[in-house]
């Protein structure tokens, strides 16, 4: 109609959509989990939707460069994206400003008993390993320490790495 009106006919752009692995992303399925009640709306952290990523934390920079790096697809819907690669862009990110820290999450209390022959009893880590010169965190020793229930067993295997009482 607007041909032979000899009207402006603007050029019609279209997109192809955005998948990405082990996801929901389509809005009519989203839209069914929020009204049967398995996720609580839109903004759940388990949805890919923007709210949902921000309520896990991703950055608005994080998001942005993983959009720039993906691209723009033109043709066709069958393109899939691993979701790996979104959290690439979220460690890159991290690696650069969130700083390191230490802690034991099912705690198992380990006593030094030739704690006195130990020679260096506190050390330096950084705070960013990227990036060492931004600053260290001191750590000191002292004969009880805290050692992670994933980290110790009771039997001796050549297969496991951590600590056991041989």
């Amino acid at each position: 109609m607007l041909k032979d009106l000899d009207i402006y006919k603007p050029y019609v752009w279209e997109y192809s959509r955005l998948n990405i692995s082990n996801t929901v992303l389509s809005k009519r399925n989203i839209e069914k989990l929020v009204t049967e009640k398995y996720v609580d709306g839109w903004k759940d952290p388990r949805l890919l939707t923007l709210e949902g990523l921000r309520r896990r934390g991703y950055t608005a920079s994080m998001i942005n460069d993983f959009c720039a790096h993906v691209g723009v697809s033109r043709k066709g819907n069958e393109n899939l994206t691993s979701i790996v690669l979104l959290e690439k862009f979220a460690r890159t990110e991290l690696d650069k400003t969130a700083p390191r820290t230490f802690a034991v999450m099912e705690p198992i209390l380990l006593e030094i008993t030739n704690f006195d022959e130990i020679k260096e009893k506190s050390f330096d880590a950084p705070l960013f390993p990227a990036i060492p010169s931004i600053g260290l965190q001191k750590y000191n020793l002292t004969n009880r320490l805290y050692i992670d229930a994933e980290d110790f067993s009771e039997t001796h295997s050549n297969k496991f790495f951590g600590l056991t009482p041989e």
